[in-house]
């Protein structure tokens, strides 16, 4: 059963496609508050937590990706391109296809306030071939995150290990893994 995702605003590319396989019906849109966050919403459900650019989860849509890396909150998401419209890709200049993905990154500081960081990464698939991510800063409003396109193969498992230098200097390491699917709606 697919739903239609819709953008509601410009708090980065959220507008999509997908599938909620027998759930609720999923709502992809930006909820702007004042200090400029968006968050992803289950009709019904509410929203988890908010955070600038950044595509999260209602309580069974998505699991809220969020890591606490020092007093600093990263928000991160990765997703196939094919679950953006093509007009949010082609505002953003990220090519859509079965075999690419976007990864998402935003980070906060205990205020809730946006923090630029330098960025860099590596995603490393099961046999351990190492590819790095080429992140570039997005900012919208008061909003600052980072997007990394990267290809993938279907039922890939793919490890991500991202290094963050935020403003205090100090080098933060984020490590997690997702298996990816091709969307062949």
């Amino acid at each position: 059963m697919a739903t239609k995702w819709t953008k509601a605003g410009s708090v980065g590319p959220i507008s999509a496609v997908g599938r909620t396989e027998g759930r609720a019906p999923i709502e992809r849109a930006a909820h702007p508050t004042p200090n400029g966050t968006s968050a992803l919403r289950r009709k019904g459900f509410g929203a988890v937590s908010q955070s600038p650019g950044v595509l999260q989860g209602g309580q069974d849509a998505f699991a809220e990706q969020m890591a606490q890396l020092g007093p600093w909150n990263v928000h991160y998401v990765v997703l196939g391109t094919t679950f953006l419209t093509p007009e949010v890709a082609s505002g953003y200049g990220i090519a859509r296809g079965r075999d690419r993905a976007l990864m998402n990154i935003s980070v906060l500081d205990s205020a809730g306030s946006p923090v630029q960081v330098d960025i860099s990464g590596t995603m490393i698939n099961l046999l351990s071939q190492r590819e790095p991510l080429s992140f570039r800063e997005v900012r919208e409003g008061p909003a600052i995150y980072y997007l990394a396109e990267f290809k993938y193969t279907d039922r890939d498992v793919l490890r991500f290990v991202v290094t963050l230098i935020p403003p205090d200097g100090t080098p933060q390491q984020l490590t997690f893994q997702q298996k990816m699917y091709w969307d062949d709606q």
